[in-house]
């Protein structure tokens, strides 16, 4: 089977023809100029509904840029063996898709081909718009191609839709990837940004000198981009990983980056950003000193993340962030709220070690107060700040009463002097009857006298069924020393055995 049998099986319907360009005079050899012969191997597909456009091994030189401008021309060699490279400058791309209808450019793939931009042109690959109608490029396919030396971007995706992208290579560009207005719905799999020049590994943004300014629903602002187990990693000062300025529910899932060389927070999102999201992704910042990552997005989403080796700050916010659960370093964790209500920024299902912060408060802001619980660590989120409340102490247990009890009860042992809050439930086996309430247990010995109070913390308990008819606490004993006490739940109830559950949490030690 020869190369071009190979690709056969490729072909989507509509698409009778494979053109080879060396059928039309191209070399080949790196030292003729075949951009002529692309071009007419190009023209054939257009005149004729489409076809597979194949590059077979060898360097094809270029001194113009190739241009798609139909559905169903697809672009495809061998590997990174079929090279396209810029011989000449190019103050486009080497190779573009745009829009011819308003059904936009989509179809056949593009796959297979190194695009060597030899720092003679400013762009790899632009997938995007058609200069004033605004007509982009939809649904394509774009697998296994490399792009390196760039003046400005390895690739532009402009105001583009639902195009799929895998085992992308960018290396040694000025800026790898450039996503703009309004371009969204994009996957990008398996993928690899590195060694950047200059810029960015990756920045979202709007641009007025790109032709899908103001040509698409979206305000220009792209949205709904995926990257799943990409690489972003190295450069020689470089700004950043990624920069979003402009960008709505991008998400990074499984991805990786090295930090070493960025002249700002490998992670930056504006504050014209909203519901961007980092989940399950890991850092090494080889002593990076800028913060990981700078937000001042709203309601960006941080979960499941690990830094390795950062010099300064873990994560910054400037607008409300939620933080989920397994954010964890291999050193201090370190998050600073720069400016605003830590209150309003921080929002967590789960709460940091250590919270740094510069409050800056607005004469008559209310926000209600929450309790935010980790492991065996309580937190109380304010307006202004966040307080640990205890840490590594707590009890929990469950005990069931002999069967037709008359008064059934359970016994809670504390284990250190202070002031505890217990919740306490008790229930019918059948769960249909429940009786709870929090309590607050204080006590400590001395010499000269014991101090020990329970009280219920709500006036009413929380009840369903009819069958458990009160819940109330005391202090049976305090030990000889006052290390320990014992708490007993006593309820009034006409089931034939109660279960409690319970769980002890110590607010704050004795002195």
């Amino acid at each position: 089977m020869d190369e071009l049998d190979k690709y056969q099986f490729i072909l989507k319907a509509g698409q009778d023809m494979v053109i080879n360009v060396k059928d039309y005079g191209a070399k080949g050899n790196g030292t003729a100029d075949d951009t002529a012969a692309i071009k007419a191997a190009i023209a054939v597909a257009a005149n004729t509904g489409g076809g597979l456009i194949f590059l077979p091994y060898g360097t094809f030189n270029i001194s113009e840029e190739i241009h798609l401008p139909h559905k169903e021309i697809g672009l495809v060699g061998v590997g990174q063996g079929s090279t396209l490279k810029a011989v000449a400058p190019i103050k486009g791309a080497m190779v573009k898709l745009t829009g011819a209808t308003e059904y936009g450019n989509r179809g056949a793939p593009l796959k297979d081909f190194f695009l060597d931009c030899n720092n003679q042109a400013d762009t790899g690959l632009l997938v995007g718009a058609s200069t004033g109608t605004g007509y982009t490029t939809v649904e394509r396919y774009f697998h296994n191609i490399k792009i390196q030396g760039a003046k400005v971007w390895g690739m532009i995706v402009d105001a583009a839709q639902n195009c799929y992208f895998s085992l992308m290579n960018m290396e040694y560009n000025a800026g790898h990837l450039y996503i703009v207005n309004g371009a969204g719905n994009h996957v990008f799999m398996k993928s690899e940004f590195n060694d950047v020049s200059s810029t960015h590994h990756l920045r979202i943004d709007k641009s007025k000198s790109l032709a899908g300014f103001g040509k698409n629903g979206f305000a220009d602002t792209p949205q709904m981009n995926k990257f799943i187990n990409c690489l972003f990693e190295r450069g020689a000062k470089y700004q950043s990983n990624i920069h979003i300025e402009y960008g709505n529910a991008n998400s990074f899932l499984y991805c990786e980056f090295e930090c070493q060389g960025a002249q700002a927070a490998s992670v930056y999102i504006g504050p014209n950003c909203s519901m961007n999201s980092f989940t399950e992704c890991r850092w090494a910042a080889y002593g990076q000193n800028k913060p990981i990552i700078q937000t001042s997005g709203y309601q960006t989403s941080l979960e499941k993340l690990y830094f390795e080796n950062a010099g300064g700050t873990h994560i910054e916010v400037k607008n409300a962030t939620y933080l989920g659960q397994y954010i964890a370093a291999n050193n201090n964790l370190k998050i600073v709220n720069a400016a605003g209500d830590i209150g309003g920024n921080l929002r967590m299902n789960t709460a940091p070690r250590y919270i740094y912060d510069n409050p800056v408060s607005s004469a008559g802001d209310t926000f209600p107060g929450e309790f935010l619980f980790n492991a065996d660590t309580l937190y109380f989120r304010s307006k202004n700040d966040i307080k640990e409340l205890f840490a590594a102490r707590s009890i929990k247990g469950s005990a069931e009463s002999p069967l037709n009890a008359k008064a059934p009860s359970a016994v809670v042992t504390l284990d250190q002097p202070g002031t505890w809050i217990i919740e306490m439930n008790a229930r019918s086996l059948d769960w249909n009857h429940s009786r709870s309430n929090i309590f607050t247990v204080r006590y400590k010995k001395s010499a000269a006298n014991i101090l020990q109070t329970v009280s219920p913390m709500n006036a009413a308990d929380a009840v369903s069924g009819t069958l458990i008819t009160a819940l109330s606490a005391v202090i049976t004993s305090v030990s000889d020393n006052g290390s320990t006490a014992a708490v007993t739940f006593i309820t009034k109830s006409t089931a034939d055995r109660v279960r409690f559950s319970w769980r002890a949490m110590l607010w704050m030690a004795a002195d």
